[in-house]
């Protein structure tokens, strides 16, 4: 019998821990998910909870995109597009690979004449300058 006092005792803190813990979150994030639910709903149960006023509100204000047009009005979504970074725009890639693959070989027959100039293997006569 006293055991099962304690242990109630416990459970009923453990319980208004949880609790206080979760009024704490709901005050500070608006709303509370029920770990019972896939995420999914919970962002639909979320997303049904809100006022309109707050939804427009919740999309992102300060986005990296900015128009520097004066006469022409970039086309709808552009700005939620290109605001989110430079992840989000086309760049090609054949002319990258090439221009990469360019570049290192001439970096590497530049570092290996410099490599066996510095050691000092001038009598050596195996090195062909090519």
């Amino acid at each position: 019998m006293w055991d099962m006092r304690r242990q109630r005792r416990h459970m009923n803190h453990a319980n208004q821990v949880v609790r206080t813990f979760g009024e704490r979150l709901r005050r500070q994030y608006g709303f509370l998910a029920d770990p019972s639910l896939p995420t999914w709903k919970n962002v639909v149960r979320r997303i049904r909870e809100l006022s309109v006023d707050d939804y427009v509100a919740s999309n992102v204000g300060n986005l990296a995109c900015h128009n520097l047009l004066q006469d022409l009005p970039l086309p709808l979504g552009t700005t939620k597009l290109l605001g989110l970074g430079l992840n989000y725009c086309i760049k090609p890639s054949s002319t990258t690979t090439t221009t990469t693959t360019v570049n290192t070989i001439t970096r590497l027959k530049d570092d290996v004449r410099r490599i066996y100039h510095l050691r000092s293997a001038a009598g050596d006569g195996d090195y062909i300058k090519t």
